[in-house]
């Protein structure tokens, strides 16, 4: 809902043309000085259209007109609020378009208000009794007066309510013409119109706007003429075709100008609507409403029966005149629509605003650039549409085929043009030609051509087209989709995309609830995509090949203890480490990698969109990705469980006695066996055998190695062989205590386990285990070199990665660093300098001793240098 305000630019920024506020002057005048309350006022045929022109721009809308500003009873959790509690607008609150119009936070009374006496009692009838005469004319000496947003009883200080901001912008228009809606009821409608002064038309019948027409209508009943007139506004591909016959040549001269100007407006970037009426006899009116209420009462085609009726009615029209209203761009729009260009995002614009317009535009939010070729396709019939699509298509593959061309796999409109060195191309399409090609017939030759443009703006679509585009792009291109919209319109193209965005602010909330994200300006979505975007990808990619990681490493460990134990399905691991190694040993750090992560800041990823292509082209997560990682778990399954058994058997307890005799007794005995002969020594000092130290080395390697992620991303970036880059983000520093306090739950369990569990039912005797454990030099030592051992070809594989095969990701980083290094060593130079010259004015007496400290200066300088 949006309400005029008081006090906005956008009202100063508004200027009064002066023949029409000299033609309504003389209608007010001819008002006040006519004596008899009924009498006609003689209008010449233009001074009537003006008149007409603003009943229609007052009339024919959704506006509703309130003496009380708007609020709302519920919040936007969903509770009621308390009647007593003032709901307060931020005037600083996000707006997706700057309008011509009022601002939604505040209230304003009209600068030419009505007097009290000119305020019309509460009736419900459809005529007054008779007509007022004195109203001020603000022509003439009226002053504008500025007060509280609440008015007083006395006072009538209407306060409009809109569905969409173009119809506040045009009652407010017309407002400044001192033609006021005053009072709206759902039969009837009060205006103070110039020529006319205080007057309540009937409403008959109203005609709703919708996609397929264009166009809304309103019928009203004049209350002394009894005149029937059907005021009609609409898209003027909508009214121009259901004009009457031009008798004259004035009227044929008068489409021609309102012609020219609606050009002249879509070249400006407005956003244009025609005005046009109809006088209905008495007759035809009744002859319409009977068959329009027989399409209401029709349950099976009643839409379609709807539309028809109001077809029928809209045809033989006057015209009135036209309007443009400014549609600005946002903020940032342009400057973030070439940033996703550069991203590599393929971007279309589906619109519903005119031709003209919708280029205008395009160029505006450089979606278009000068040194493109547009390609325009207008087309009336089925076989234009094929024959203009397979000749642009053919010209543009004679053009590719004359210039050599390098293989690049991903579906990308500007890598073509890169490649063959052609000049870009963009392509413009209107709806009708649309129509035609969403058939199914020429949807492949329409994406083909598509294809090799670097930008698509499609205008006068449906919402229906714009939901049919998305799904045919989804569908044939195999692409991720994302729509964003702030309007009504786009709710079934964002419901249709895979990703839909939804900007709340002018064009209402409709596109806000139907949407996956909500955003209060357009600039946003850069930070979304370019930052957040590629940090979900990054982060979601890495965390999925941890998982995959961590746990196929200890499934292989207990694959290969299943070779010393006849696979007995005997597990090497104790019951409840094993239970609790995803649940709390190694579950914090995928977590952390999953929220936290990131492998470039985001100040870094604005500056170079390109960064973004690596999602793109998913060169993180790619097909081979899986077996790498399940290779380098295999192999390091191999080291965490085989080198433990070399070492073993020459290590020592305590008390002299071996911890392990041989390797030949560890394959014919069975661990758990040892382990269950280990409740007749519950001594702490007894010796223990080695069996169970075994399951203590490897659990404590592997929780090292499955704390830590496949891919070390943020760590290590080697730069020439020689600079190693840290990057000690949040994400990082968090990474690194979730590893430490895993370790530190893990040994904290053990250690109380190992001293509770004497005789634990259904488990293996684990008494003291970790605490002799952890008081060998042979645990630690097996930690040290198990995981070095482990880790080294993976840092070995990732260093020469880095260093031979960088990423752009990691191209960027190193860059940033070294910049960053130039800049703090061109301040140390800096710094330097300025002391150097301090020292060198000091002058020491003598000449001999003045030599000498000049040399020693000298001397100093060149060892710096």
């Amino acid at each position: 809902m949006y309400t005029s305000s008081k006090n906005t630019r956008e009202n100063s920024d508004f200027e009064v043309n002066p023949h029409l506020q000299q033609e309504l002057s003389q209608m007010d005048l001819q008002l006040m000085t006519n004596n008899t309350h009924h009498a006609q006022i003689h209008m010449t045929a233009q001074s009537q259209r003006i008149q007409d022109f603003f009943l229609l721009l007052s009339v024919c809308n959704t506006v509703v007109v309130s003496k009380h500003p708007h609020q709302d009873k519920m919040n936007s959790s969903g509770l009621y609020l308390d009647s007593s509690s003032q709901i307060y607008s931020s005037d600083d609150s996000p707006l997706v378009r700057n309008k011509q119009v009022p601002k939604k936070d505040n209230y304003v009374t009209p600068k030419h208000p009505v007097p009290t006496g000119a305020t019309p009692p509460p009736s419900y009838n459809s005529t007054p009794v008779k007509k007022h005469r004195f109203l001020p004319l603000p022509f003439f000496g009226g002053t504008a007066r500025t007060n509280s947003p609440t008015p007083s009883p006395g006072e009538l200080r209407p306060i409009y309510e809109a569905e969409s901001p173009d119809e506040l912008a045009l009652i407010t228009a017309a407002y400044k013409y001192n033609c006021r809606l005053l009072k709206r009821m759902t039969d009837s409608v009060t205006l103070a119109l110039p020529g006319e002064g205080l007057i309540e038309f009937q409403i008959l019948n109203v005609l709703p706007f919708d996609p397929l027409r264009k166009r809304m209508s309103v019928i009203l009943q004049h209350p002394f003429t009894k005149d029937i007139v059907l005021y009609c506004k609409g898209a003027d591909s909508a009214i121009f075709p259901y004009l009457a016959q031009a008798s004259s040549n004035e009227s044929k001269k008068i489409i021609f100008q309102t012609q020219q100007q609606l050009n002249n407006y879509a070249r400006k970037g407005l956003r244009v609507l025609v005005m046009a009426k109809k006088v209905l006899s008495k007759d035809e009116y009744q002859t319409w409403m009977y068959s329009h209420r027989l399409g209401e009462l029709n349950l099976e085609e009643r839409e379609q029966r709807i539309m028809e009726s109001a077809i029928q009615i809209e045809s033989g029209l006057e015209l009135l005149g036209a309007t443009g209203i400014e549609d600005r761009l946002q903020e940032g729009v342009p400057e973030t629509i070439s940033n996703l260009r550069k991203a590599g995002i393929i971007i279309w614009v589906i619109t519903g605003d005119k031709q003209e317009t919708a280029v205008n535009i395009a160029f505006s939010c450089h979606l278009f650039s000068y040194d493109m070729e547009i390609i325009t396709v207008n087309s009336r019939s089925r076989e234009t549409t094929e024959d203009t699509l397979k000749f642009h298509l053919e010209q543009i593959r004679l053009d590719a085929t004359s210039r050599p061309m390098s293989p690049l796999s991903t579906w990308s409109s500007n890598s073509f043009f890169v490649r063959t060195g052609m000049r870009k191309k963009g392509l413009v399409i209107d709806g009708r030609t649309l129509s035609y090609i969403l058939d199914r017939e020429l949807d492949k030759t329409f994406l083909e051509l598509a294809q090799h443009c670097n930008a698509v703006l499609c205008c006068r679509a449906t919402p229906l087209q714009k939901a049919s585009i998305v799904k045919l792009v989804k569908e044939e291109q195999h692409v991720l989709t994302l729509a964003i919209g702030d309007g009504a319109n786009d709710v079934s193209m964002i419901q249709t995309a895979d990703v839909g965005i939804g900007i709340s602010g002018q064009e209402g909330m409709q596109a806000v609830m139907a949407s996956d994200f909500a955003m209060a300006k357009f600039k946003y979505l850069e930070r979304l995509l370019l930052v957040h975007g590629h940090w979900c990808y990054d982060r979601l990619a890495r965390m999925v090949l941890y998982f995959f990681y961590k746990n196929a490493g200890i499934i292989f460990l207990i694959f290969w203890f299943q070779l010393y134990c006849g696979f007995s399905g005997t597990v090497v691991i104790d019951q409840l480490n094993i239970m609790l190694y995803n649940l709390f040993f190694t579950s914090l750090p995928p977590l952390i990698m999953g929220i936290y992560d990131q492998d470039a800041p985001s100040d870094l990823l604005l500056n170079k969109p390109r960064l973004y292509q690596q999602g793109i082209r998913s060169q993180v997560y790619k097909p081979y990705s899986f077996w790498v990682n399940i290779s380098d778990a295999f192999y390091q399954s191999v080291v965490i469980f085989f080198f433990p058994m070399m070492i073993l058997p020459y290590s020592f307890g305590n008390n002299g006695m071996p911890v392990i005799t041989s390797l030949t007794s560890f394959r014919q005995v069975d661990n758990w066996s040892i382990n269950n002969q280990m409740n007749k020594i519950p001594r702490s000092d007894a010796p223990l055998s080695g069996m169970p130290l075994f399951p203590s080395h490897i659990t404590t390697v592997m929780l090292v190695y499955g704390n830590l992620p496949p891919q070390l991303p943020h760590v290590v970036y080697p730069c020439n062989c020689c600079i190693c880059v840290w990057r000690a983000d949040v994400g990082t520093m968090l990474h690194l205590a979730a590893m430490v306090l895993s370790i530190v739950v893990y040994y904290g369990f053990n250690i109380a386990y190992n001293y509770i569990c004497i005789s634990c039912p259904s488990l293996p005797n684990p008494y003291w285990v970790m605490q002799h454990t952890m008081g060998t030099s042979s645990y630690w030592l097996n930690i040290l070199l198990v995981t070095v051992a482990a880790l080294l070809p993976r840092l070995t594989v990732r260093f020469l990665q880095a260093s031979l095969w960088p990423s752009d990701v990691a191209i960027a980083l190193i860059a940033q660093r070294q910049e960053e290094s130039a800049q703090e060593a061109g301040e140390f130079s800096v710094n330097w300098s300025r002391g150097s010259s301090i020292s060198s004015i000091v002058r020491i007496g003598g000449g001999e001793n003045h030599q000498q400290n000049h040399t020693m200066q000298s001397n100093t300088l060149t060892e710096v240098a």
